[in-house]
């Protein structure tokens, strides 16, 4: 085997070793993308699951501002506090009980939230976006629920 015979074999072989390292680290990528994505998921849905299962037993509904807000109060029949979920902090959703003006409890529900949205039509539906995590592995959900106890 002549010298150039031996680099011609060499620079071949670094272009397979050199493509293989560029498939290998593009997909361990997209795994850990994959990964995030499905943790925020995740997050997204054990907040948007507590929020549907406490509205839907909910009466006397209040946004904060008006139509749409990044928080509801509510209360739930044979309890006389307020309850409240909010999107607290820079990412956190958490659900608190409010009794004589003052939080008597106070519960994370979520984590790695980034946006939280109600919004209430005319109808008395509540309509619950929730965004978790950032680009390029944000998860958004939205939801809706139309609570049993109102008139």
């Amino acid at each position: 085997m002549t010298l150039i015979e031996l680099l011609a074999a060499l620079a071949i072989l670094g272009f397979v070793v050199g493509s293989l390292s560029t498939f290998y680290f593009a997909g361990l990528s997209s795994f850990e993308r994959s990964i995030g994505r499905m943790d925020n998921q995740q997050s997204a849905r054990i907040a948007m699951d507590k929020i549907i299962r406490e509205l839907r037993c909910a009466y006397d509904i209040d946004l904060s501002s008006g139509q749409e807000a990044d928080a509801i109060h509510f209360k739930v029949k044979g309890d006389s506090r307020t309850h409240r979920f909010r999107h607290y902090g820079k990412d956190e959703i958490v659900f608190e009980s409010i009794y004589n003006n003052k939080i008597d409890a106070h519960t994370k529900i979520a984590l790695g939230i980034s946006a939280l949205q109600f919004t209430i039509d005319e109808s008395g539906t509540i309509f619950i976006t929730i965004s978790a995590g950032s680009e390029p592995s944000e998860a958004t959900l939205t939801g809706a629920v139309r609570p049993r106890n109102l008139p």
